[in-house]
Order: C-alpha cells, then structure tokens, then sequence
C-alpha cells in the first residue's frame, strides 16, 4: 500500500470519536476508572497505615485497572468489528482472563528485546579481540544502531500498543505474536501514520473536554462561593490525598470532603471518555493494519521455535534427570557397602596368607609365589 493510500486510509481514524456517542461504553469506562480511583485511595490510606497491606491493595488496584482497559478494548474491538457487544459482567470477566495473556505476550517481547541487546554485547565483547577488533567494529556500529533502533521503534509503535487488540480479537498467544510480527515488516509506516493522528485526535479530544471542564468549575466555584461561603475550606484532588497522606490535624470538613469525592468523579468522566477515544482509536488502527495481511508464515515459524525450544529443554531435562538418577544410584550403592572400620582393615590384613618360604604377602587364589615362585597349596 503507498503512502497515499495509507493517508487516506488514516482519516477514518477520525471515526473514534464516535466512542463518545455511546452511552453504554462510557458507562462501562465510568465505572471502572471510578472504582480503580477508590480503590487507589484506599490503597494510598492504608500504605499509611500498614505498607504490606497497602501495597497488596496497590497490587489489586493495578490488577483491576488492567482488567477495565481489557473490558472496554474488548468492548470497542467487537462494535469496531460490528459484532454484538458484551454485558457489563461479560466484559469485565472477559477483561479479567485477557489479564494474564497481555502480561504473558508482554513478558515474551520484553524478553525478546533483552536476548538481542545480550546478543549485542557479546558482539561487542568480540570486538575487543586486538587487532581486528576495530575493523569489526566498523561494521558492527552502524548494524547494531539500525537493529536496535527498529526493533525499540518497532516494540514501542506496534508491540505494546496492538497487544491488546490482537488478544482482544480473540487470537491466542503465538497467533498475537505472528499477527504483530507481520504487522511490524509490512506495515510500520501505515502504523506510525495511524497514531500519529490519534495522537493529533487525542489532543483535540482532551483539549474539548478540558475546556468543558474549566468553564463548568468557574461557574461552580462562583455558585458555592455565593452560596456556602467560607464554610467549604479547601477541596479537590490535592487535599484529599494530602489528608489522606498526613492523618493529622483534624479530619476535613465534610463540605472539601464532598469536594474531593466530586473531583474523583469528575476525573474519570473525563479520563473515561478520552480512554474510550483511545481504545477506539487503537482498534481501528490494528484492523486496518491487520487487514488483508497473512501472518501463517510467521506462525508457522513462531511455533517450529516452540517446539524446537520444548525439544532442547525436554532433551535438558532428560540429561538431568539421568545425571541424578546416576548420583542417587551411586550414593544407595555406597551406603549399601560401607568402607570398614580401621578395626575391620587391621584384622584382614592380620589374617593375609604368608609364603612358607619368604614370608611375602600371598593371594587367597594363587598357585604359586610371586616373589619366590615357591608351589602353594
């Protein structure tokens, strides 16, 4: 595809606005972020308290926020496919078991990326041989610029960001993997394209609500000021958390604590109807980038790598196995016949047949003397 047709392609990034015309996802978005920011309230109120219990409970919030990114990407990728869209429950759960495959697939790449830079340092090491280190060097530079520089560009344009929506379609582990994989060398530059005018997008979006924002707080501050007067104290995000941080000197009023609660609220109706433009955005660029584009070839190799990697570790694991199998038998045939006594050495060596003739050391089986060759027996 030229780079005509992939800017003309692009402009139908604009449809995820559209996103904010659907009540029941930003619900599904509201509700989610709202229960993430006080579930890290909570978690930032008990870090106070008990650092375990509070970094437990950090771990949940993080946990739950990864699971309401999945329920709505899931979400946005079905209506995206013009497919029937799932029940609050149904996406959540769904979100939830996305959970450990997002980690798994980001594990792998991020593993992936440091066996490359391990590769990269030991050709470095071999470019300290002297003498032909700096001739190697020479061409080794510019290599590992252009390598690395793809593969980081590549992992942060289309790795991490199309993760999720590859899973979101329902693709397994080595599926996702061969999809991203074809993606990154036939489509790099249609991606890059792509959210680039999200992020233009993004900016407009955020740019509008924030501004809806300001002017509805302007006009709120006049109101309560006309109306509650100095009775309201402070408010808002910041002095919540900083009561919740120093516990001391009189808990807040009830008006700043209705406040700051508020502001929570308004935090993730905005944040939520930005995240649903981003999701939206995010699954029309993999579908774009996906579409029309076979990934069998680079599945077919992934999984020859698995099976290839399960046959050497089988192979390992066999040897081991041996190896200790070898050592334990060892070890039982050792202590079935144990090394006597120096009492037991001394009395067989009293008890040693002596020859007749030169009085030398003589075996139970022999005929003759090996020293004298006098006939025994």
């Amino acid at each position: 595809m030229s780079i005509k047709a992939q800017l003309t392609s692009g402009i139908s990034i604009i449809d995820s606005v559209e996103a904010l015309s659907d009540w029941r996802s930003l619900l599904l978005a509201f509700v989610g972020l709202l229960i993430g920011g006080l579930l890290g309230i909570a978690a930032t109120f008990l870090m106070t308290k008990n650092g375990y219990v509070g970094g437990f409970m950090g771990l949940l919030v993080v946990i739950w926020m990864m699971t309401v990114y999945n329920a709505v990407g899931l979400q946005m990728m079905l209506i995206a496919k013009g497919q029937e869209r799932l029940s609050f429950l149904e996406a959540y759960i769904g979100g939830l078991i996305i959970v450990p495959k997002s980690i798994a697939l980001g594990l792998i790449i991020g593993i992936g990326y440091l066996l490359l830079t391990l590769a990269m340092v030991l050709i470095f090491f071999v470019c300290k041989i002297p003498g032909i280190g700096p001739f190697l060097f020479t061409f080794v530079w510019p290599i590992s610029v252009v390598t690395m520089g793809v593969v980081a560009f590549a992992i942060l344009y289309i790795g991490f960001p199309l993760l999720g929506p590859a899973l979101w379609e329902g693709k397994g582990i080595v599926e996702a993997l061969a999809t991203l994989s074809s993606i990154a060398r036939a489509r790099t530059v249609m991606v890059v394209i792509f959210f680039l005018l999200l992020g233009l997008l993004l900016v407009l979006v955020s740019s509008l609500i924030f501004s809806v924002f300001a002017l509805g707080n302007a006009i709120s501050i006049s109101l309560y000021a006309l109306v509650i007067g100095h009775e309201m104290g402070g408010g808002g995000l910041y002095y919540l958390f900083s009561n919740l941080v120093q516990m001391g000197g009189g808990g807040p009023s009830g008006y700043a604590l209705a406040m700051s609660l508020g502001s929570v609220v308004l935090v993730a109706i905005a944040g939520g109807a930005t995240f649903l433009v981003f999701l939206r955005g995010v699954c029309l660029v993999y579908l774009r980038a996906s579409d029309n584009l076979s990934a069998r070839e680079d599945a077919d190799q992934i999984a020859d790598a698995v099976s290839l990697t399960k046959a050497r570790f089988s192979g390992v694991a066999a040897k081991v196995q041996k190896s200790m199998a070898d050592a334990s038998a060892k070890a039982s045939t050792a202590a079935a016949s144990p090394t006597p006594s120096p009492v037991e050495q001394n009395f067989a060596q009293s008890t040693v047949a002596l020859c007749p003739k030169c009085a030398q050391k003589v075996g139970p089986g022999d005929m003759f003397c090996e020293n004298c060759g006098f006939k025994l027996g």
